[in-house]
């Protein structure tokens, strides 16, 4: 408390001073100093717990909108992972000036998919059998990919499933396909589909395990590693 009393003391020394001292930065110092004098309120308000916000339910219409939304980002999924693509999800579709599908993926796009096919499950879209057939070709897919160091890289031809060169791998790619798959074997484990929860733990631990065996090597030797 002592030290709040002096430090305002010496703010308005400050202040009253200023015209004396420095006039041609008499705005700028008033300025800095009434900031200062706000502080603690600023901190005070900051520091306050919001309201909770009452839940509202969705309007008719809304849910419509969105169940709509779903529905069309589904439709992509459902048309463009193939088996001409591996069961793997091209990055893009280009539909002006002509039709034109980029016949690449990453391992986020991999992930979103998984997720996608579990949401596709929940919204009525597609039953079981074929969630899990879904789920399953793409493991598959993904067990035979190139990797380095189990890292998947971050580009992979959907048709011939070399990877694009440059070849290099992404710790934010890496590091999503991980969680998706984290997330997709506990949706199989609830669907008593105990193999292909297996193979996502074991895909998502390797990546996650050789991430930490790299960032350990790298505080020991005082360098950064991807």
């Amino acid at each position: 408390q002592s030290l709040k009393v002096e430090a305002t003391t010496t703010w308005l020394l400050i202040a009253a001073a200023l015209p004396y001292i420095a006039p041609a930065s008499l705005t700028a110092g008033l300025l800095l100093c009434a900031l200062w004098a706000l502080s603690p309120l600023l901190t005070w308000r900051a520091a306050q717990t919001l309201p909770a916000v009452q839940e509202r339910p969705l309007t008719a219409d809304v849910a419509e909108d969105l169940h709509t939304m779903a529905r069309e980002t589904w439709r992509y999924f459902e048309h463009m992972v193939t088996a001409a693509h591996h069961h793997l999800p091209p990055d893009n579709h280009q539909r002006l000036p002509h039709g034109q599908t980029a016949a690449r993926t990453s391992p986020t796009n991999i992930g979103m998919y998984l997720l996608a096919v579990l949401c596709a499950r929940r919204c009525g879209f597609i039953g079981r059998n074929e969630t899990l057939s879904r789920i399953a070709d793409t493991l598959r897919t993904l067990q035979t990919l190139p990797r380095h160091r189990g890292h998947f890289f971050n580009w992979y031809d959907t048709q011939s499933l070399a990877v694009l060169a440059p070849a290099y791998l992404s710790t934010v790619d890496s590091g999503n396909l991980s969680a998706a798959l984290v997330a997709v074997a506990g949706a199989l484990r609830e669907l008593d589909d105990a193999a292909c929860a297996a193979t996502c733990d074991a895909a998502a631990q390797a990546t996650l395990l050789r991430s930490q065996v790299q960032l350990t090597a790298a505080r020991r030797a005082g360098v950064l590693t991807l």
